[in-house]
């Protein structure tokens, strides 16, 4: 009963943040069509049927490279997170993001995968984040982030 319970929460969460996002978030990449958004929840819930597959997920930023804004994690509601990494070209990122939406709600755009980090990429990513992360089970290389307003 429970388990029923939560997964019509996720659908109605998922469902109410597909719809059409305020105004004055801010777009870094790529235009995201935030109408297809699906809550992290939802995404990490039945991630198997999303591996492989461009994915739009909402959440809340948990945490921020503070080097550089070359990634995030967005959290939901449980305390399992997508790492979200900005994508590279051959000199540098292609965009970035601000080192100071931690808290703040936003929606991400890119292909999720099975998340391969090893010990020296965590190592980095703890580092960079001032805070100790735990390991990722899914991630994605963003081709464009909405951040929502302060």
């Amino acid at each position: 009963m429970r388990t029923c319970l939560l997964a019509l929460v996720l659908l109605l969460f998922g469902q109410a943040c597909s719809r059409e996002m305020p105004e004055g978030y801010d777009t870094y990449g790529e235009a995201v069509p935030v109408e297809s958004a699906v809550a992290v929840d939802a995404v990490i819930a039945d991630h198997e049927a999303h591996v492989g597959e461009v994915v739009t997920t909402i959440g809340t930023v948990h945490a921020v490279c503070q080097m550089r804004g070359c990634w995030l994690t967005l959290k939901g509601m449980d305390d399992e997170s997508i790492r979200v990494d900005v994508p590279r070209d051959e000199d540098d990122y292609v965009f970035t993001v601000p080192t100071d939406i931690s808290g703040r709600r936003a929606v991400a755009r890119g292909i999720l995968v099975q998340d391969d980090a090893d010990a020296a990429a965590m190592h980095h990513y703890n580092e960079d984040s001032e805070g100790a992360l735990g390991p990722f089970r899914l991630s994605m290389v963003a081709s464009g982030i909405m951040v929502a307003p302060r």
